[in-house]
């Protein structure tokens, strides 16, 4: 080999590790961050083991939160008791026995590191934090370990009230600007879980 093909051999060589060995999965979750319209595509590609878990008991937000975890291809989960009757196509519903906190303690022992849950119960935001998922409240609220204790307090603090007699304001007419926050902040959440993985 001449000095000049010596010479050129290792600019080449360089080039070729940058392009060709650069990790697919690094290149795949930047665009997956960063460009929203491509999402269905690079999550296929990628493919995604984390799992969606809703609460359904009461939850205003159940077809917004299938229509995303769909685009996202997230298998999506609705667990609830007996007293409430799902059936979303392509969606399976878990049912189980009425009781206390049933459906809480169900979907827990279901949950793996990495799912999300939707729930507005902090008890159960409290376990799934413990059990290293990820709880956002229907107004779009990440549950974290910065927040949990003194959103349980508030309730064991509003309960005192109640039980002693007095009034507290439930919550007003549910809004589409609370609906749209939420959207936005799952979607953000559910795509940050999948570009981390």
């Amino acid at each position: 080999m001449s000095d000049h093909d010596a010479v050129n051999s290792k600019p080449r060589s360089r080039f070729c590790e940058g392009v060709f060995f650069l990790p697919f999965r690094i290149v795949l979750n930047y665009f997956l961050f960063c460009y929203n319209g491509y999402e269905k595509i690079i999550v296929f590609l990628i493919g995604v083991d984390m799992r969606v878990f809703i609460d359904a008991d009461g939850c205003p937000v159940i077809d917004i939160a299938i229509s995303i975890s769909t685009d996202l291809a997230v298998e999506c989960i609705l667990v609830c008791d007996t007293s409430h009757f799902f059936h979303k196509d392509g969606v399976k519903t878990i049912t189980v026995s009425k009781g206390p906190d049933s459906v809480d303690f169900a979907l827990v022992n279901m949950l793996m590191k990495g799912d999300l849950v939707i729930t507005q119960d902090y008890g159960l935001a409290a376990m799934c934090l413990a059990r290293k998922g990820l709880p956002i409240s229907q107004n779009g609220l990440v549950y974290n370990d910065s927040n949990i204790d003194s959103l349980l307090e508030a309730r064991n603090m509003s309960r005192k009230i109640r039980n002693s007699g007095g009034r507290i304001k439930g919550p007003g007419k549910r809004s589409p600007e609370q609906d749209e926050a939420f959207a936005f902040a799952f979607r953000k959440l559910l795509t940050e879980q999948i570009a981390s993985t």
